[in-house]
């Protein structure tokens, strides 16, 4: 209806944004300590943009889906049987403790139901 105004600009199509791609640098790096800045420019958007048309498609914030990337990879790990201090180092968390923190705030669980013992 807007561009039917006479002396309105034609509106331009929504670029889209590459979900896989992004999803797919995390996780070949779920270590990084992933900035908003990083993940836009691989999709070549400023971060303000990328923030809001991600959070749109994917229902959460950037910063949350990098959380949930690596919690997912962490619970795999553990899962496999790998020691709790190297799973949170290969994941990107500072100590075993805080990766313990992040499953029981996050998933409700800890890594010693998920180890099986």
């Amino acid at each position: 209806m807007l561009a039917s105004l006479p002396g309105s600009a034609p509106r331009q199509a929504r670029r889209t944004l590459d979900i896989v791609k992004v999803t797919r640098a995390i996780d070949a790096a779920v270590h990084r300590d992933w900035t908003i800045d990083e993940l836009a420019a691989l999709c070549h958007f400023s971060p303000q943009r990328f923030r809001a048309r991600f959070a749109e498609l994917a229902g959460m914030p950037p910063s949350t889906y990098v959380r949930q990337r690596r919690l997912d990879a962490a619970q795999a790990q553990l899962r496999a049987g790998v020691p709790l201090e190297t799973v949170a180092l290969q994941v990107g968390y500072a100590s075993a403790s805080a990766l313990c923190f992040a499953l029981r705030r996050d998933r409700g669980v800890g890594a010693r139901s998920l180890r099986g013992n």
